[in-house]
């Protein structure tokens, strides 16, 4: 205010030519919009990169000014794009800052050339040269100026990291084959509004659960559907005396991201909610694990305005509520792997009997994966205030573990971190959770669990 009078108080004195001096020149202009004098203006926007059945497809706009100008539209006729291959980033360390700044001076031109604009405004370009596991950094540019950029992605393989489209096929055609004994129903909806698909396998009245991809960058579906197949085809007697219920993927929506391209490690639900603290036990307990703060909105483990606010939350907790289990198999680690090594609630560290009860569930899945464990580095009590395995023991009063990796498991784990998981590896680990599932099962008959 004091610097406005001040500028009135001038002009008043000086007459209607002093108010040049308050006019910033083309010069000035230039410097306010310009860093080493390049215009700071795109001719393109919103460009987004996604991998799609072993390509990546490029999409962008002109920019606002660009769409309006009546001048200049020729530059428009040859569209530039750029990429460059980023073998250094390195999932589960980097995330989107690896690729705040990178330039394209030495990226390859792989385009140049005319493409047709959608309305006359949005461009697209398929790139269909590049390599499945590897991670790359696109612009997009017209004729003249800087390119926007850049939009990064990396190209997995479908088959290791299932999109929700190929979750829902599996999930049906595991139906189809076997009507008798498998059912599949919709418990709820993502933040999205992707329907949330309940498997359902056996008659018996005894029954184990398992919880899937409650991290978008985890595991589950891709090791659950395949071990039910191998249980189906080999000992599907086995379910006329047990059963299994499970949810193969809770976070659809993020893990479309992932299988989409976005090269980063992603864990919370589309509202930025880590799903496996947002369960009402002990939720007001604040965790600090890994440097984070549950209780802080920009964090990764951040666990949600209130207990249960998320509808995939829900969803779990009205399924297992309606589905009265034994046992709860929470799949987690990383890049579509997890192993033999279970965690339980840290608050049943003073619950001997329920310690007892836990230890037999883990020790049978754990062996049953890999019997050259040793009985006792299967289970240990780790998981936080908030989680599923919480939940289900302050209000069913149930084992249930999330499934990490143990350190034995070094070959699984050195790749898995990293977003290295191959088709090998990954039918590997999926016999291992077919054997580890029906140990389980059989140990539920003989009565020994």
């Amino acid at each position: 205010m004091k610097q406005e009078r001040s500028r009135r108080e001038f002009l008043r004195r000086c007459g209607p030519a002093a108010a040049l001096a308050f006019v910033p020149t083309t010069a000035q202009c230039a410097t306010a919009s310009t860093a080493a004098g390049v215009s700071a203006r795109k001719d393109l926007t919103r460009l987004r990169a996604k991998a799609l059945d072993g390509e990546v497809h490029l999409s962008v706009y002109k920019s606002t000014p660009a769409f309006q100008s009546k001048t200049g539209q020729e530059r428009f006729r040859t569209i530039r794009v750029y990429r460059r291959e980023e073998p250094a980033f390195t999932f589960g360390q980097d995330y989107a800052e690896y690729f705040d700044g990178l330039s394209y001076q030495d990226a390859e031109l792989i385009f140049q050339g005319p493409l047709e604009a959608t309305n006359n405004r949005k461009f697209t370009y398929v790139d269909s040269t590049v390599k499945t596991g590897s991670t790359y950094a696109y612009w997009m540019a017209p004729a003249e100026g800087e390119p926007t950029g850049p939009a990064a992605v990396k190209v997995r393989d479908p088959e290791v990291w299932w999109t929700p489209e190929k979750i829902e096929q599996a999930t049906v055609e595991l139906q189809k084959k076997h009507p008798d004994v498998v059912t599949v129903n919709t418990i709820g909806q993502t933040v999205r509004g992707q329907k949330l698909r309940a498997i359902r396998l056996g008659k018996g009245n005894r029954r184990i659960a398992l919880v899937g991809a409650l991290h978008a960058g985890e595991s589950g579906p891709e090791l659950m559907i395949p071990a039910f197949e191998q249980i189906l085809a080999g000992h599907k007697e086995l379910l006329a005396h047990v059963s299994i219920a499970a949810i193969a993927a809770v976070n659809l929506d993020e893990r479309q991201r992932l299988a989409e391209g976005t090269p980063w490690y992603l864990r919370t639900n589309a509202n930025g909610v880590d799903l496996n603290r947002n369960y009402p036990a002990d939720w007001d307990t604040v965790d600090y694990g890994y440097g984070l703060d549950t209780s802080d909105p920009d964090s990764m483990t951040y666990r949600g305005p209130a207990p249960a606010s998320e509808p995939e939350t829900r969803a779990v907790m009205d399924f297992l509520r309606t589905d009265p289990v034994e046992a709860v198999y929470a799949f987690h680690c990383l890049a579509s792997i997890c192993g033999a090594h279970l965690l339980g609630p840290k608050c049943a560290a003073n619950d001997e009997a329920f310690k007892a009860k836990c230890t037999g569930f883990a020790t049978a899945y754990g062996l049953g994966m890999d019997r050259s464990l040793p009985a006792d580095g299967v289970f240990r009590l780790g998981t936080s205030a908030g989680s599923l395995p919480a939940w289900c023991y302050r209000e069913l009063g149930v084992p249930a573990f999330d499934l990490e990796i143990s350190s034995r498991e070094s070959e699984a784990r050195e790749k898995c971190v990293v977003d290295r998981t191959d088709r090998p590896l990954l039918e590997a680990y999926q016999q291992r959770h077919a054997n580890g599932l029906r140990a389980v099962l059989e140990a539920m008959i003989a009565r020994k669990l």
